[in-house]
């Protein structure tokens, strides 16, 4: 049951003491059955699009954090490097975006990654090169004439770009 407020016609829980709508009293409201007006159900309506949405944002938010969770622990996606996962290829690349140009057509690769220390071999622009694993931003790679060295993944791994 609900109670109808006088001056507005809205109609209000029983247990309300004013109208919701415009703060009129409801000591003197008329008493009603629940009917189905047409403002009731564009309400139910309302309130069921509502549910609608707060469901897809839910299955949207699902989706988001399954692609996120598709990721290594240090950010590259899953599919094209996991710790136990045989070598792949990956190519060598210098080119900059920002320039648009290939800035870097030998490419050094280190002894050490860490420190940058010793030059282990050069690589090319545009070369297939082994990747044997990744480490944080280094990715070790190895040379088709067998030489191993690090690089940096983003920079100068095109399938890391």
């Amino acid at each position: 049951m609900q109670v109808l407020c006088p001056k507005c016609d809205t109609l209000n829980p029983i247990r309300n003491k004013h109208c919701a709508n415009c703060g009129t009293s409801l000591r003197h409201a008329k008493i009603v059955k629940e009917v189905q007006t047409d403002e009731v159900k564009a309400q139910r309506k309302r309130s069921n699009m509502a549910l609608w949405i707060v469901l897809a944002i839910i299955i949207i938010c699902g989706l988001v954090y399954g692609v996120a969770r598709s990721r290594n622990s240090n950010g590259t996606p899953a599919h094209i490097l996991s710790t136990s996962a045989p070598a792949q290829f990956v190519h060598l690349d210098g080119y900059n975006p920002g320039t648009g140009n290939v800035e870097v057509r030998n490419i050094n690769l280190w002894e050490d990654y860490n420190t940058r220390v010793g030059i282990a071999g050069v690589g090319h622009h545009g070369g297939r090169v082994k990747l044997i694993r990744r480490s944080g931003d280094g990715c070790l790679i190895q040379l088709s004439s067998g030489v191993q060295g690090w690089v940096t993944c983003e920079y100068f791994i095109k399938e890391y770009k």
